[in-house]
């Protein structure tokens, strides 16, 4: 029986060691399309592009980060050994149950602590090199305004004249038409 509790430390061990090892998601670039204006010369535009990139860096590293993966795992898995204890009788010691249960809740929840982070991460790095490529005059194909042909616009033909079913007053009756004799 107590070969079971210590395979669960161990293997708890071995995750977090497993974790300590991964290393954190960096930046490869920005995601967001940028082009030149008109006449502006690619080599310009390109030394626009470097310059934007380390100042999209300088603002995101100067930000604090979230928590890591390893740090959502010790405290599950410590936590996951308290309530383990806990709940352990002295029958049964649950506490290498605890450790191993809260190892795995705390993992999960690191990693998606960690995905979100990086998520939020990369779209803070694609705003500031989107405002630093627009403000060197560069422009963003999701961003691009064309403005519209200019709509000409004609006057509305005159409405059609009225006709009412009575004529208009003093009007002399039309004239008779001739009869003429039936059967002829």
């Amino acid at each position: 029986m107590k070969v079971a509790p210590q395979r669960g430390l161990g293997l708890a061990v071995a995750v977090i060691a497993l974790l300590a090892a991964m290393p954190a998601q960096a930046i490869d670039g920005p995601r967001v399309v940028m082009v030149p204006p008109a006449g502006k010369p690619p080599d310009l535009f390109a030394a626009e592009a470097d310059f934007c990139r380390s100042e999209a860096d300088s603002v995101t590293s100067t930000e604090p980060q979230g928590p890591t993966i390893l740090s959502s795992a010790v405290v599950g898995t410590v936590l996951g050994a308290a309530v383990g204890s806990v709940l352990s009788s002295s029958r049964y010691d649950r506490t290498a149950a605890g450790a191993v249960t809260g190892l795995i809740v705390g993992t999960a929840s690191g990693v998606n602590r960690s995905a979100v982070n990086e998520a939020l991460q990369q779209q803070r790095y694609d705003a500031a090199y989107a405002q630093c490529m627009l403000a060197k005059g560069n422009l963003s194909p999701r961003f691009a305004y064309r403005p519209a042909a200019s709509a000409t616009y004609a006057a509305a033909p005159p409405p059609p004249p009225m006709r009412s079913a009575s004529p208009p007053p003093n009007t002399p009756p039309p004239p008779a038409l001739p009869i003429s004799a039936p059967g002829r």
